[in-house]
């Protein structure tokens, strides 16, 4: 048996699933999550987004709601039906609200139009995970 002052104090990383079908984007949010310790997925597409869901469960999600394959509406859907619990953070840069507002209405945490500060989102990101817990 280890002594007590043995014992490990790994910190367990919340993991943020980035989903946006620009790829300089998700880079730059991953790089930047991955600084402020958070373990990141990302996926460019809503098929990738539900196969990140289902392989790794993330604790929060950013969706951008303009993405290839399915709309980010859908995502939603996918997410809350499998994780009801997880919050999702919508970003968009369309300047059409009506989207953001029904994913906002459909039950995500928030919305964060684009462009936005980084310390923002960071902000949302540890409201949301704070919510959460």
């Amino acid at each position: 048996m280890p002594a007590l002052g043995m014992w490990s104090t790994q910190t367990i990383l919340r993991t943020v699933l980035v989903v946006h079908d620009e790829p300089q984007t998700r880079s730059l949010l991953s790089e930047l999550l991955t600084r402020c310790d958070y373990e990141v997925v990302t996926a460019a597409n809503g098929a990738e987004a539900v196969a990140a869901l289902r392989e790794t469960p993330p604790d929060v999600v950013l969706l951008d709601l303009t993405i290839p394959g399915m709309s980010g509406l859908e995502v939603m859907e996918r997410i809350q039906a499998a994780r009801p619990s997880t919050p999702v953070i919508v970003l968009s840069g369309s300047p059409d609200d009506s989207a953001a507002l029904g994913a906002v209405r459909m039950g995500a945490y928030a919305y964060l139009p684009k462009p936005f500060e980084f310390e923002h989102l960071q902000r949302l990101v540890a409201s949301a995970l704070a919510a959460r817990s």
